[in-house]
């Protein structure tokens, strides 16, 4: 199965002060349990995001290794935002004046189309909109 991991969910999940640690936690475990071989897809701009918060809220040795923790984990993959993808997220983006769907939730939902994934780990409501299940629920 794969599962398309949000920003939001990463940030949890790591960070102890947040307030949905423990469901990331728990979400995270559950998912393990139900399908050990689940693949997690994230994207280089979810990277990025994941990098400069906690450098920013915890400190740049806490980033490096999370981060050197995600590269390395054969569970995760990492997709780039190609030059095709990033004008359709601009696309998506720039049309969607009725959205308040970031650059990089944009980039998220073309990889979610493009991949056909049904399930996502995320606490942003925008995912909800993208029509896939959102965990933790």
């Amino acid at each position: 199965m794969r599962i398309f991991v949000d920003t939001s969910f990463l940030i949890a999940q790591h960070n102890v002060k947040d307030s949905n640690h423990q469901k990331a936690f728990q979400a995270f475990a559950d998912l393990l349990k139900q399908d050990a071989r689940a693949n997690f897809i994230i994207t280089d701009y979810i990277f990025d995001e994941l990098a400069t918060f906690l450098m920013t809220r915890v400190s740049k040795h806490f980033a490096i290794k999370i981060c050197q923790n995600i590269l390395r984990d054969a569970r995760t993959t990492m997709i780039q935002i190609s030059k095709d993808r990033f004008y359709k997220a601009w696309e998506n983006f720039s049309s969607r004046q009725d959205q308040s769907w970031s650059f990089t939730d944009c980039t998220s939902f073309v990889v979610i189309q493009e991949l056909d994934i049904q399930t996502a780990l995320s606490f942003d409501r925008h995912f909800k909109q993208f029509g896939i299940e959102v965990l933790p629920h």
